[in-house]
C-alpha cells in the first residue's frame, strides 16, 4: 500500500459522517483504536489499514450518506446507511422515531399513574394495619 492510498483512507477515517464504533465492530478493531487514527495519535498498521481499506470498499460509504440506527423493542440493533440526498428516506426515519417517542411517552405516563394508585393504595392499607393494631393494643 502506497503513502497516497494510506493518507486516503486516513482522510476517509476523518470525515464527518463517519462512526468510529461502525466501523470498529465492521473491521474488528476497537473504539480507541480507529479513534487514535482519526485524531492523528497512532499510525494504523499495514493490516488494519487494509481492515479498513476493506470496510469502506464493503460499506460504500461516501460524503453524501447517513447511518441510522435503530434498536428495535427485542434490542435488536439494525444499522443502516442511507443517502443524506434523500429526503424522503430520512423523512420516514424521523417519522418512525418520533412515533416511537410518542408511543414511550405514553408508556411512561402510564407507568406514572400506575405507581401513583399503588401508592395510594399502600398508603390506606397501611393506615388500615395502624388502626387494627391499635384495636388489639
Amino acid at each position: 500500500m502506497t503513502d497516497i492510498q494510506e493518507e486516503k483512507i486516513l482522510e476517509r477515517l476523518r470525515e464527518k459522517n463517519i462512526v468510529p464504533h461502525q466501523i470498529a465492530k465492521a473491521t474488528g478493531l476497537s473504539d480507541s483504536t480507529i479513534k487514535n487514527y482519526i485524531t492523528g495519535k497512532t499510525k494504523p498498521t499495514k493490516t488494519n489499514l487494509e481492515a479498513i481499506s476493506r470496510y469502506f470498499q464493503n460499506a460504500n460509504i461516501g460524503n453524501s450518506n447517513v447511518i441510522i440506527t435503530n434498536v428495535n423493542n427485542s434490542g435488536y440493533i439494525d444499522s443502516r446507511v442511507y443517502s443524506s440526498e434523500s429526503p424522503d428516506v430520512l423523512k420516514h426515519e424521523i417519522s418512525k422515531l418520533d412515533s416511537i417517542i410518542v408511543d414511550k411517552e405514553e408508556q411512561v405516563r402510564t407507568l406514572t399513574e400506575q405507581v401513583r394508585t399503588l401508592t395510594s393504595s399502600l398508603a390506606k392499607k397501611d393506615e388500615q394495619i395502624s388502626k387494627l393494631i391499635e384495636k388489639i393494643k
